[in-house]
């Protein structure tokens, strides 16, 4: 029956104590949200680095798509003098599965110009 008593009064102990347990303070609290907003100041520039990036990589991708086209059309109907009666962008699109549109933050359109001896694919705004 000892026992009994040294364990009721046991968890009587245990139980106020949690009963009197406040949580965290205001002070850590304020802590913890000043260190998440250092690590998210730190990250958006870093984020935004690499978004641009990632829009400037897309750019060369496309124009690098679009000078293949122009090369396997040049492979199947020789170097044209000029511009093709069509059109660059018609005369390329059986090459192409559909024409690229500029990444995000980029404007305009892509052109083909050039003459017999060189072909330069750029990104025209208008």
């Amino acid at each position: 029956m000892k026992s009994t008593q040294e364990s009721a009064s046991f968890s009587y102990r245990h139980n106020n104590s949690l009963l009197n347990s406040s949580g965290f303070t205001l002070a850590e609290l304020m802590v913890v949200v000043v260190i998440i907003a250092i690590l998210v100041a730190m990250a958006i520039p870093i984020y935004e680095e690499v978004k641009a990036n990632a829009a400037y990589k897309a750019n060369e991708a496309n124009m690098a798509i679009i000078h293949s086209a122009v090369q396997m059309y040049i492979a199947d109907h020789g170097v044209p003098e000029g511009e093709p009666a069509s059109g660059w962008q018609n005369a390329l699109m059986p090459y192409l599965q559909e024409w690229p549109d500029p990444p995000p933050g980029y404007t305009g359109t892509y052109q083909v110009s050039g003459n017999i001896q060189k072909y330069k694919v750029e990104l025209k705004d208008f």
